[in-house]
Order: C-alpha cells, then structure tokens, then sequence
C-alpha cells in the first residue's frame, strides 16, 4: 500500500528529508540496546520497524543501491566490487536514485515554466526560480579545514544543476562508492566523503583504518555535516543523506558482536545523538521527516549471506509528517505483520517529499506511517 503525502496545518515549510544510513548494524538497536540508549529511544518513540529486514545479497552496495534507488539488487545491478572499483552508474537507467528522480521533478518545473512564459503565462517555481543559467558549486570545501584536496579526481565543480541556487541536494558519506558509483555524478548540490578530505588526512585516515584498525571516518562526515547545517547553505536542501561506517568496519576487524564492535556502537549512538541536537539547535526538526535504516548486519567477521543476522535490518521514522497518534512500535500485535524492507525507505522518502511512488519501485510505504 502507498500512503497519501502527509499533511500537518502546523507545518509551513517546505517537505524536507534526512536519510540517516547506518553502515553494518543489522538489529542492533534492539540486540544491544544498552550501547545505543538514543538510537533504541527513537526506535520507541517513532514509528519503528525493529525487524525490518535486508535485501540479498547483504552487501553494502546491493543494499544501499536499493534504499537510494526502490529496487531489488537483480534492476540496479550495483556491487561492492563495481562501485569500489570507480563505476559510475549508468544516467539513462531505468530505475533512477531517489536524488535523480527530485532532480527529474525540477527539470519538468522547468520546461513547464519555460512553455508558459512562452504564451505570456507566468509560473512561480519552488526553488529553481533561475533555471539553468549556471552553475551551482557542488563543493564541500567550505565546510572543509583547507588545503582542500578532492582525492576521487572529481571536480566538485563539474555537476550542472537544473538551477543556481539553492542547494537542495547534500550527502555526507563515509564510504566514498555512495556519492560515485550509486548516486548519479550529474546530481547538483554539496556531495562530501573523507576523500575529500586533504592528502595529508586521507593519509592519517588510511593508517588509522588498516594499519591501527580504529576507524574514524564517522567523526569526519559529522563534523562537515555539523557545519554544512550550521550554514546558511543548507537552508532550502530538500534531501540530506548522512552515512557512518565506522561500526561495520570494526565488525570485519574484530567481529559483529565483539567488544570493539560493541564499542563503536556506542561512539556511533553519540554521534546520532550529536546530530540531533544539532538538528534542534537549527530548528530542522520542525521541518524535516527522518529516516533511520542499515544495510545488514553480520556473523563472525563478515556479511553477504542470507543468515537471520546478517539479513536483519531496521526502520525508523520520525519528525515531520509523522502524526503523534502513529508514534508506535510496529511490533504490537495489534499492529500488521507485513514484512518491511530497508529497501522502502525509499518509497517512505518520496512520499514525505509530498512525491508519487513510481511504478516500477519494489519499496512502498508500509501502512500506519503517513496516514
């Protein structure tokens, strides 16, 4: 079922979204809920789906793609080898990123303008009022300590954007394939991995990963996030995805479930929390809905196969659109048993934006979020 856009006369603003993409949790919320007090908050306190589960195979890229894009893995055809390797996704696809289907919106806001002025009629656009005269800096320098140095050889300045301004579109990610292999280069807007970061930090970076095994990509896509907020540049952004890896890195270096693992989780909870805060701080709170989700867990010290910890998963939504009334477990058993996917954030994400669900999505809106 595909719930109706929600609705609130208390709201004035414009639909927002902030996707939250938690790398390598799987239940953990639930499993180890006393190292995650704020994210297991939120589990109760929106509307959760606590047994959520993943797509096959439970791999990042698989999973991810099929968030960011509504489709099983066999249509987006995305893998961690592809994507890691510096494939970029293919622009005419058929089953285009959530971020392409919004840029796909402005562009036919665009064309009807430009048709109506044509024959004397005037449209006020939403956002795009100064059509494609230039070029909209899709850089996350600025919110970067300098020297800035672009490490993926991609010009943050080379993605033409249906207009100049605002920036409606962002992604802090720390896993670098999500900004370049899963989401469409052409997408406008601040696009920001560690490896944007200087040589001499993509250095420190690496050793910390591979050499001491102490991740610390989470606290550099905070810390941009955290300012990119704070700037007057986020204010018309429209969708914001933000991603941490740091638990699933920890779980292929000591084990999902180990205490170094069980140690990131608790790192991880505060910078959600930190996030939060900042959000309320900035008052995006009040206009944005939040989803909440992972990729898969894991067993041992790896992920890819169909065991109950590695396909666990789950949802999380909250904020705006997101009606006190609905603020409920969707483990009551009073409530249905349908099977949520991850992979329906997608669809739970275009509805928010007050967008149709394509046809073509497998995600859809699970019932009692919207309506």
């Amino acid at each position: 079922m595909v719930s109706s856009p929600p609705h609130s006369n208390s709201h004035s603003f414009p639909p927002r979204v902030l996707l939250i993409a938690l790398d390598g949790l799987g239940r953990s919320p639930v499993t180890y809920s006393a190292h995650t007090p704020f994210l297991s908050s939120l589990l109760s306190n929106g509307i959760s789906f606590p047994s959520a589960r993943a797509v096959f195979p439970t791999d990042s890229a698989p999973n991810w793609g099929s968030v960011l894009h509504g489709v099983l893995p066999e249509k987006h055809g995305l893998s961690n080898g592809d994507v890691e390797r510096g494939k970029e996704f293919d622009e005419n696809s058929m089953y285009p990123s959530l971020f392409k289907i919004l840029v796909r919106r402005d562009e036919k806001k665009i064309n009807m303008r430009k048709k109506n002025e044509k024959y004397g009629n005037t449209i006020v656009l939403d956002n795009c009022e100064r059509g494609n005269k230039g070029k909209l800096t899709r850089n996350a320098s600025k919110f970067i300590t300098k020297p800035f140095i672009c490490a993926d050889n991609m010009s943050l300045n080379s993605r033409h954007p249906v207009c100049d301004e605002p920036i409606k579109y962002a992604s802090f990610v720390a896993w670098a394939p999500l900004n370049t292999g899963i989401i469409e280069r052409s997408i406008p807007g601040v696009f920001y991995s560690p490896k944007s970061e200087s040589l001499c930090t993509r250095i420190r970076l690496h050793l910390k990963h591979h050499t001491l095994k102490s991740p610390s990509y989470d606290t550099y896509v905070l810390q941009r996030v955290l300012s990119f907020l704070s700037s007057p540049d986020s204010k018309d952004i429209e969708l914001l995805l933000v991603h941490f890896v740091d638990v699933d890195e920890q779980g292929h270096n000591y084990g999902f479930g180990s205490e170094k693992y069980l140690k990131q989780l608790r790192i991880l909870d505060g910078h959600v929390r930190a996030l939060f805060d900042e959000l309320e701080k900035e008052r995006w709170l009040e206009k944005t809905t939040v989803v909440i989700t992972t990729d898969h867990g894991g067993t041992g010290r790896s992920h890819g196969e169909n065991s109950e910890n590695e396909m666990g998963s789950f949802v999380v939504v909250c904020g705006r659109g997101v009606q006190s009334e609905n603020l409920r477990s969707r483990e009551d058993e009073k409530m249905s048993t349908e099977e949520v996917r991850n992979m329906d954030c997608a669809a739970i994400v275009l509805t928010a934006l007050g967008v149709d669900v394509p046809d073509w999505f497998d995600a859809r809106v699970p019932k009692g979020i919207f309506e």
